[in-house]
C-alpha cells in the first residue's frame, strides 16, 4: 500500500476537509478526539493507570530473521554439500594409524559431517517445539495393548521438561529462529489490511490530515514540522490551515496514529508481523533531532505563558540523555497504545468494514472515506 495523502500536502488536505465540515458533508473527521484520555499533570493518577495499562508488545524481528537466515544457510550449505558428493563422491581414509580410532573412521565413511549436522538440527528442532507431543504419544504407545510386554516393562518414556539438557523441549533454543522462518515466509494479506485500516480510522477520527496507510516515525516527524511552519506565500488560501500538533496533546494523537496498528495486530496475534511497535520511539528521536526547530517556530507562532510551558515539558520530554525523560517517553507510548486499542475496539464494526474494503486491493482513500462516512 502507499501513502494516501503525502505528508507534504497536509494544509492542502487540512483546508479541503475544514471545507467540507462546513458544508456538512463531512460528520466524522475528528470527531473522537473529545474522546482522547489526556495524561494527566498528576503523578499519582497518571502512575495509576499506567499499573493498570498492558505493556506495548515486544519486538525482536531483526535478531529473528537473522538467526532464522543463518539457520538456513547453513542447512542449505550441508544439502548442497551432500548433493555434491553423491554426484561425485569422496574418499574418506580407512586408517587414523590407530586401532582406536577405527569406529571414527566407520562413522566418517558412513555418515559425512553435513549429514551430521542436518540430522542434529533436525532432532533439536522436532524435540524443542514437540517434546509434548512426542511424550504423550510415547505413553500412549507403551499402555497400548499392541505393544510387547517385554518393551512395556522397559519403560521408555521421554523425561519430564525439566530433566531435559539446554531447556530443550521449551521452545527457547529454536524459538527465535521459528519466529524468524515465519517472519520470511508468512504473508497475511487481511493482517496487513487490519493494521492499515486502525491506522487509517485513527488519523482521520483524530484530525489528522495525513492518511498513511502505513504510517511511520518519518512521516509523522515531517507532519509535526509541518504543522508549526508559518504558512508560505505559495500556500495561499490552505496556508492557515493546518493546526498546530506541538503541544501534549497533538503529541498524543501522532502516537496514537503510530501505534494503531500495533494495537490492532497485538489484540489478535501473539507475534508481530505487520507492524512495528519501535515506531513510536523512533517518532521521539527524530523529534529530539528537530526540537530546537520546532521549538523555535512554535515559539514564533504564540508567545503565551501557557504555549511556553508546553515547550518546555515536551523539550524536557525529548531529552534522551536524561533517564527520567526516557521513562516519561517509554509512559507516554504506552498510554497512547492503550488509547489506540480502546478506540479500536470501540468502532470494532468500522474498522471490519475498512479492512474488508482494503483487502479487495483496488480501494482509494474516498472508498475508505466512505466506509466511515457511512456514504
Amino acid at each position: 500500500m502507499k501513502v494516501a495523502v503525502k505528508v507534504e500536502d497536509p494544509r492542502v488536505m487540512a483546508a479541503i476537509l475544514s471545507a467540507a465540515i462546513a458544508n456538512g458533508a463531512v460528520r466524522r473527521y475528528g470527531s473522537l478526539q473529545s474522546d482522547i484520555s489526556p495524561v494527566p499533570l498528576n503523578v499519582k493518577k497518571k502512575q495509576d493507570r499506567l499499573q493498570k495499562l498492558a505493556d506495548v508488545p515486544s519486538d525482536n524481528r531483526a535478531e529473528e530473521v537473522a538467526s532464522a537466515v543463518s539457520v538456513s544457510g547453513l542447512l542449505g550449505v550441508c544439502f548442497l554439500w551432500n548433493a555434491v558428493e553423491s554426484l561425485f563422491g569422496t574418499n574418506h581414509p580407512n586408517d587414523f594409524g590407530s586401532d582406536d580410532y577405527s569406529w571414527i573412521t566407520t562413522l566418517v565413511s558412513s555418515t559425512s559431517v553435513s549429514s551430521i549436522v542436518i540430522t542434529t538440527v533436525v532432532t533439536v528442532f522436532v524435540l524443542d517445539n514437540f517434546f509434548d507431543v512426542l511424550r504423550t504419544g510415547s505413553q500412549f504407545l507403551l499402555e497400548s495393548k499392541a505393544m510387547p510386554d517385554s518393551v512395556r516393562d522397559r519403560n521408555w518414556v521421554l523425561p519430564s521438561k525439566d530433566a531435559m539438557p539446554l531447556g530443550l523441549g521449551s521452545g527457547k533454543i529454536t524459538g527465535t529462529v521459528v519466529a524468524g522462518l515465519g517472519r520470511l515466509v508468512n504473508v497475511d494479506t487481511e493482517r496487513e489490511c487490519e493494521c492499515e485500516a486502525a491506522a487509517l480510522f485513527c488519523a482521520y477520527s483524530l484530525g489528522l490530515p495525513c492518511f498513511a496507510f502505513r504510517p511511520n516515525a518519518l512521516e509523522a516527524a515531517v507532519l509535526m514540522v509541518e504543522s508549526v511552519q508559518p504558512p508560505s506565500a505559495q500556500d495561499g488560501k490552505f496556508g492557515s490551515a493546518l493546526d498546530p500538533l506541538w503541544s501534549s496533546m497533538g503529541l498524543l494523537k501522532v502516537l496514537i496514529w503510530l501505534m494503531a496498528p500495533v494495537a490492532m495486530e497485538s489484540s489478535k496475534h501473539a507475534q508481530l508481523q505487520a507492524s512495528d511497535p519501535r515506531e513510536g520511539s523512533g517518532f521521539l528521536q527524530r523529534l529530539e533531532q528537530k526540537s530546537q526547530l520546532l521549538l523555535d517556530a512554535s515559539g514564533s507562532s504564540s508567545n503565551s505563558s501557557s504555549n511556553n510551558n508546553n515547550d518546555n515539558v515536551i523539550s524536557d520530554l525529548l531529552r534522551s540523555d536524561n533517564p527520567e525523560s526516557q521513562q516519561e517517553a517509554q509512559d507516554l507510548i504506552k498510554w497512547a497504545y492503550a488509547e489506540a486499542d480502546l478506540m479500536l475496539r470501540n468502532n470494532k464494526p468500522t474498522i471490519t468494514a475498512l479492512t474488508e474494503r482494503l483487502i479487495g486491493g483496488a480501494a482509494t482513500v474516498g472508498d475508505c472515506i466512505a466506509v466511515i462516512e457511512e456514504w
